[in-house]
C-alpha cells in the first residue's frame, strides 16, 4: 500500500537559605507533573515489548551512490510505504536520487542521525506503546518508520491503523538553526524537540481512537474532544511534564495556574461554552503564540487545556477506563459530571 505518494517520491524541540528555594522547586516540579503518580500503572510482563524501528532515513542514505538503482530496489519491499513499486518507476528513482543529493536534505539527514543515532533513540515511545498495549490489548501495535521529510511541519507524525510514520527532521531541537533560517516562528520551533516525539505520536493515535470530529459543533464539544486526546496521551506517558504535554512554556503554565478561574468565568459568561461561532472556537482551540482574548503572556489553545481539566475531573469522578472515555460523545454530560468549578 502506498499511503502518501507525494512524500514517497520527494521524501518529502549557608544551606538554610537554599532549603526554601529547593522546596519551591520541588513543589513546582510536582505540580508540573500533574500528579503523575495518579496515572502510573504496573505493566504486566506480556505488555512489555521492545519495538522495532524501521530507519528508512538511515537505510536510504546508506545506499551506494555508484549502484543507486539496485540499492533502492533492495530496500523497496521493506519500505513499500515510501517507495511503492519503485522497480518499475524509473522517474521515481530519479526524483529520490535528486532528493538525496540536495545539500539541504543531506544536511538535515546527517543532523537527524546525530540526534537520533541508530540504537536506543526511542525509549519513551517504546514505553508509551507498552502502555497502549496495556489499555488496548486488542489494538495492533503499530510498525514504526522514520524518514526525512524535508521539514514537513504540517505532518511530523502520520498514524495509519498499523503504522506510525515519523519525520525525524521535525525533532532536531528548539534551537536548530535551520528552523530559524527558513523563518519558522519560535512558538512552533520550541516544540520541534525530541522530547515531543512520543507525545506527538500518542496524540495522533488518540485522534484515531477518539470519536469522529463531525459531532463537534459547539466550543465545549471541541474542548472535550481535545481534552480527551490530552488525557489519553497522559495515560500513555505518565511521566510527561505538563509543559510538554500541552506545548506550553513554564511561564505560560504559571499563567494558566493563576488565571484558570478568570478564563472559566469568561467561558461561562453569555454561554460562550455553547457557542457555534467559528471565530470564537478558533481563538480557544487553534495553535498560536498566545490567546488573543487575553494577555500576550497567555498560551494558545486555552480551550484544549480547560477541556483536559474537565475530562480529568470527569475521569476521577467516574473512574472510567480510557478506552470507554474515548468513545463518549456527550460533552454536556462530561461537563456536568466533572463538577469542574475552578476558584
Amino acid at each position: 500500500m502506498r499511503i502518501f505518494a507525494d512524500i514517497t517520491q520527494w521524501h518529502i524541540e549557608p544551606m538554610k537559605r537554599l532549603i526554601p528555594i529547593l522546596l519551591i522547586f520541588v513543589t513546582l516540579l510536582t505540580a508540573c507533573r500533574h500528579n503523575a503518580n495518579n496515572y502510573k500503572i504496573k505493566l504486566a510482563p506480556q505488555d512489555i515489548v521492545t519495538m522495532q524501528v524501521n530507519r528508512y532515513d538511515i537505510d536510504l542514505a546508506s545506499i551506494d551512490t555508484n549502484d543507486f538503482v539496485n540499492g533502492l530496489i533492495s530496500i523497496s519491499d521493506k519500505y513499500s510505504v515510501f517507495l511503492g513499486d519503485v522497480k518499475s518507476d524509473t522517474s521515481g528513482i530519479h526524483h529520490i536520487s535528486e532528493f538525496l543529493s540536495d545539500p539541504f536534505i543531506a544536511r538535515i539527514t546527517e543532523d537527524s542521525r546525530k540526534v537520533f543515532p541508530p540504537k536506543n533513540s526511542f525509549r519513551e515511545l517504546n514505553d508509551a506503546l507498552n502502555h497502549l498495549k496495556h489499555y488496548y490489548p486488542n489494538l495492533q501495535t503499530p510498525t514504526i518508520y522514520t524518514y526525512i521529510s524535508g521539514i514537513d511541519y504540517e505532518y511530523p507524525v502520520i498514524y495509519n491503523d498499523d503504522m506510525l510514520i515519523i519525520a525525524l527532521d521535525m525533532y532536531l531541537g528548539k534551537d536548530y538553526e535551520l528552523y530559524r533560517e527558513i523563518g519558522m516562528p519560535m512558538y512552533k520551533t520550541r516544540r520541534y524537540d525530541r522530547d515531543y516525539l512520543a507525545k506527538d505520536c500518542m496524540m495522533e493515535i488518540a485522534d484515531a481512537l477518539n470519536i469522529d470530529e463531525s459531532h463537534c459543533n459547539k466550543l465545549i464539544d471541541w474542548m472535550i474532544y481535545y481534552g480527551k486526546n490530552i488525557e489519553f496521551t497522559k495515560r500513555m506517558i505518565p511521566d510527561i511534564a505538563d509543559t510538554t504535554l500541552l506545548g506550553y512554556t513554564s511561564s505560560q503554565m504559571e499563567w494558566c495556574k493563576h488565571n484558570e478561574a478568570a478564563v472559566w468565568k469568561y467561558l461561562v459568561s453569555d454561554e460562550k461554552l455553547f457557542s457555534t461561532d467559528i471565530v470564537l472556537i478558533r481563538k480557544f482551540i487553534d495553535d498560536g503564540p498566545f490567546t488573543s482574548l487575553f494577555s500576550h503572556d497567555s498560551p494558545s489553545s486555552l480551550g484544549r487545556w480547560i477541556g483536559w481539566k474537565i475530562v480529568s475531573n470527569y475521569c476521577k469522578n467516574e473512574n472510567i477506563d480510557i478506552s470507554q472515555l474515548m468513545q463518549l460523545s456527550d460533552s454536556q454530560e462530561i461537563l456536568n459530571e466533572s463538577h469542574y468549578r475552578p476558584k
